[in-house]
């Protein structure tokens, strides 16, 4: 078991289907990406770990009262974490003194054992929050360069829960039956068969940063054969994202959250959209570097594909439908690439 879930929990659900190959000796095995930042190595015949995996106590404090809680959880210490640390004042990001003096506020005001910092009446940070470090993009495998690569993004959420009998629940409940602006900036979600009301939102700064640095998103290349990692690259700008919520043409490299898979192809080149600015990109699989991109219509949150078709030429395709939590636009349209007649 992978992850042990409670009530209340940071939906850490393994969203994404594992990818397979044999180690060198034909093992067969498996690796299964996870929300919580943890990589899984089995065994796919046997279920048992090639990776090593230990039991970790994780935090109790704070729980919601007479609910389980789950006193250790597996952590995959014989694969790269890519679970972010425990915050600290020092953490704290702002593009100004003043917001980031407000993280800082924020920070102390909320319980913060990191992951696995449990949800309850009293304000929390959930780092990595429920899109989790990677989401249902999941790795894509080169069984010839025997590397994984996996897109990752660090956007840590506040979260509380409230008794729906107060005053305080209800004007929530009501603000989020209003729509418009205030409903946007706070998801409140009723926790069906229970006496709570969820609360939670994106933990931004007043000038609508983040409360960490970037990047705020990566691609990372992991070698499978010495369970390293190759290389972390960031993955995507802020063209869509500024600061004071502004949307325009200012792509800084910070990284953004990303939602979608790569592929990898025999070529060495892997494949990725998933991000916030809206752009399919190319990375070389052995370094990472950067070989292409091209600008989308719409937020393409899926994996692409490839195939060859009846010219005799290599396609790529990618859907960009566009996704309204990480505020992309929308589309239906396919769109496939592929290199100039010779």
């Amino acid at each position: 078991m992978l992850h042990r879930e409670a009530f209340p929990s940071r939906d850490f659900d393994i969203p994404i289907g594992p990818s397979l190959f044999n180690l060198k000796d034909g093992t067969p095995a498996l690796i299964q990406t996870t929300k919580m930042g943890q990589i899984f190595m089995l065994n796919r015949a046997t279920g048992k770990p090639i990776a090593r995996v230990e039991e970790r106590p994780v935090d109790q404090v704070g729980a919601t009262p007479n609910t389980f809680i789950s006193k250790t959880q597996p952590f995959s210490v014989g694969m790269p974490s890519l679970t972010p640390p425990k915050l600290t004042p020092q953490d704290m990001w702002g593009a100004t003194p003043i917001d980031q003096l407000s993280c800082r506020i924020d920070l102390a005001r909320a319980r913060n054992s990191g992951i696995f910092t449990p949800i309850g009446p009293t304000r929390s940070i959930g780092n990595p929050a429920f899109d989790g470090v990677t989401d249902w993009g999941g790795a894509s495998v080169d069984t010839q360069k025997r590397m994984m690569f996996v897109n990752t993004m660090n956007m840590p959420f506040y979260f509380q829960l409230e008794d729906r009998t107060t005053d305080r629940a209800k004007e929530l409940l009501k603000r989020k039956s209003s729509g418009g602006e205030n409903a946007k900036k706070l998801d409140v979600r009723v926790q069906e068969r229970t006496p709570y009301l969820a609360t939670l939102r994106a933990w931004l700064s007043p000038f609508m940063v983040p409360c960490v640095p970037p990047p705020w998103g990566e691609m990372v290349g992991i070698d499978l054969d010495t369970r390293k990692v190759m290389w972390k690259k960031t993955l995507g700008t802020s063209r869509d994202n500024n600061l004071f919520g502004l949307q325009h043409n200012l792509p800084l490299p910070t990284g953004t959250p990303n939602l979608g898979g790569s592929i990898a192809t025999a070529g060495g080149v892997v494949f990725i959209g998933a991000t916030t600015d809206q752009y399919i990109r190319a990375f070389d699989a052995k370094t990472g570097k950067e070989l292409w991109k091209h600008r989308l219509k719409a937020g393409a949150t899926a994996t692409p594909m490839t195939y060859r078709g009846p010219d005799g030429r290599q396609y790529v395709v990618i859907t960009a439908g566009g996704h309204g939590a990480l505020g992309t636009r929308y589309s239906d349209e396919t769109i496939a690439f592929a290199l100039p007649r010779k």
